[in-house]
């Protein structure tokens, strides 16, 4: 019985399908149109790239900017703490104040500010819009120095205060933190001895 079945199947005549193809656009304007937006889309990302590029550096400068601006304006939060104590206090503290305060504002770092600011100017500019960051770093290249050599207590607060003022708005702008005063400088200052050495502070009390 299988033998017949087999046998009657293989003279059975062969079986044509046809497929007829969907309509639509031949295989040539198929191809036409990839290409076209192939085309289009290399000349849109020769467009997008470069913004792409420019946001990336943005954001680095801008970190790289505020990091270094937030460690200086510690210092300048620092000296004002300093130089408000010892204008209460006055006496022996203004000696102190007048000891520890160049200390802080002569170790600023502007390293990231001098490098971004004359390699990427327009970046720059765009970050520090409203000129704060500037104003600050004016301040404390060319007007602090002359207070400082001149051992005015109250000339240096000014300076601080200018150089704070611009700090906050730059803050503001970017919308961080203001930075709070350094607890070890603090301390350094409050235990100093009256011949106005600093003294060597093991521990420091955590920031409030």
């Amino acid at each position: 019985m299988l033998l017949l079945l087999v046998t009657s199947t293989q003279q059975l005549p062969p079986i044509n399908v046809t497929v007829q193809q969907a309509p639509g656009f031949p295989a040539w304007g198929a191809a036409i149109i990839g290409a076209v937006v192939a085309f289009m889309m290399n000349i849109i990302l020769e467009f997008v790239k470069p913004l792409l590029a420019r946001r990336i550096t943005k954001r680095r400068v801008k970190r790289e900017l505020t990091t270094e601006f937030l460690a200086n304006f510690e210092k300048v939060e620092t000296a004002i703490y300093i130089l408000d104590d010892a204008t209460q206090k006055a006496g022996i503290y203004t000696n102190k104040a007048l000891e520890t305060a160049p200390l802080l504002l002569t170790t600023f770092r502007s390293d990231r500010y001098q490098k971004h600011f004359e390699d990427e100017k327009s970046i720059y500019y765009e970050i520090d819009e409203g000129g704060a960051l500037t104003n600050f770093y004016a301040t404390a290249e060319e007007n602090m120095p002359d207070a400082l050599e001149l051992k005015n207590l109250g000339l240096i607060k000014m300076m601080c205060q200018i150089m704070h003022s611009s700090g906050e708005k730059y803050c503001a702008e970017l919308k961080i933190s203001v930075p709070t005063f350094d607890p070890y400088w603090k301390e350094m200052y409050l235990q100093m001895p009256d011949d106005g050495t600093l003294p060597i502070i093991e521990s420091v009390p955590p920031k409030t």
